[in-house]
C-alpha cells in the first residue's frame, strides 16, 4: 500500500502533536540529582519506539533478530508523523527542548534506515532504486528525498540520537554488502550505490553533529573539538564541495582470473542532496 509523504502538519495525529509540541511536563529529579530529567517524555519516546517499530522499547537485540521485521504499513504511517514533526521547522527547537527522546528517535530513525536510504538513492525525488533499497515489508515507510535530509539533519544534532542512526547505518552497510557479495558486476554496481547512499546518509548526520558543537562550543573551540573528534577526522563540517565523493567499485582479479573480490576508490559525482544543515540550536542538548 502507497501513501503520500507527510507534508502537512493538518496529516499529523492530533493526540501525537498534542504529546510532542503542547504537553506540559514538570521535572522528575533523579537520585543522582538530575533535575531536567522528565519522565513522562521518556515514557513518551519508549511508546513511540514500540508504535514505529512493532517492538517493546526494552526488547533486546536477540529478541528482535529472532522476531524478525514487525514493521507495517501502520507502524510506518506513525513514523512518517514522527519525521515529520521532528524533520520539520520546529524539528531542532522540539529535541534541543526535549533530550529525554533523544536516544529514542535515533533507534526509531535507525529502525527505518533502509527506507530512509532508499529516499536518498535517486535525483531528489525522481530515479530512487528499489532494487537496491528494496521494501522489507508492505507499505513502506515514504518521507520523502527533503524529509529524509531533514529528518537525518536533525537527528545528528544530538550525540544520542547521532549515534543510534550512526551505528545503524553502519549495520545496514555491511549487510548489503554482505548479502550482494561482489561477484559480478551487477553485484559491484550494486555495492557502489549501498555505499555511497550510505556515506551521504553519515555524512548528513556528521555534518550536522559537527555544527551544532560549534555552535554550542563556538567554531574551533577545544570544547567542540573534543565533542566530535573522529567526525572531525572523518572531514565533517567542511564547506560543501560542488560535487560529492562517491566510491567507485573495482573488481579484483585473482591469479586464475576469476573475480576475487572487490575494492573501492573515490571519484567525484553528483551533487544529490542540497542539505541545509543550518538550523542549529545553543545549548545543552548538543
Amino acid at each position: 500500500m502507497d501513501r503520500d509523504t507527510v507534508d502537512a502538519n493538518s496529516e499529523v495525529n492530533e493526540h501525537l502533536k498534542y504529546l510532542t509540541q503542547e504537553r506540559v511536563r514538570v521535572s522528575d529529579a533523579t537520585v543522582e540529582g538530575d533535575h531536567d530529567f522528565i519522565a513522562g517524555r521518556d515514557s513518551l519516546g519508549h511508546t513511540l519506539e514500540a508504535a514505529t517499530t512493532g517492538y517493546s522499547y526494552d526488547a533486546t537485540a536477540d529478541a528482535v533478530k529472532a522476531g524478525g521485521n514487525h514493521r507495517t504499513a501502520s507502524t510506518a504511517a506513525v513514523m512518517e508523523q514522527v519525521a515529520y514533526l521532528y524533520g520539520g521547522e520546529d524539528g531542532p527547537k522540539l529535541l534541543h527542548d526535549q533530550p529525554d527522546l533523544a536516544d529514542s528517535l535515533g533507534k526509531m530513525g535507525g529502525a527505518y534506515i533502509d527506507d530512509i536510504d532508499y529516499e536518498l538513492s535517486g535525483i531528489g525525488d525522481h530515479g530512487k532504486d528499489a532494487s537496491d533499497f528494496p521494501a522489507q515489508y508492505a507499505g513502506r515507510a515514504r518521507f520523502g528525498n527533503q524529509g529524509a535530509i531533514d529528518f537525518l539533519s536533525v537527528l545528528g544534532q544530538n550525540e544520542d540520537s547521532h549515534k543510534g542512526v550512526t551505528a545503524a547505518q553502519h549495520l545496514y552497510t555491511l549487510s548489503m554488502l554482505d548479502a550482494n557479495p561482489a561477484t559480478s558486476e551487477a553485484r559491484m554496481n550494486h555495492a557502489r550505490d549501498v555505499m555511497a547512499v550510505g556515506a551521504e546518509t553519515r555524512g548528513i548526520l556528521d555534518n550536522s553533529r559537527v555544527q551544532q558543537a560549534e555552535t554550542t562550543y563556538g567554531q574551533d573551540s577545544e570544547e567542540a573539538e573534543s565533542a566530535v573528534p573522529l567526525i572531525k577526522r572523518r572531514g565533517a563540517g567542511k564547506p560543501a564541495d560542488s560535487s560529492r565523493a562517491r566510491p567507485t567499485a573495482r573488481l579484483t582479479p585473482g591469479p586464475d582470473g576469476a573475480d576475487q573480490g572487490i575494492s573501492f576508490e573515490t571519484s567525484r559525482g553528483d551533487n544529490r542532496a542540497n542539505t541545509d544543515m543550518t538550523r542549529t540550536l545553543p545549548g545543552p542538548g548538543c
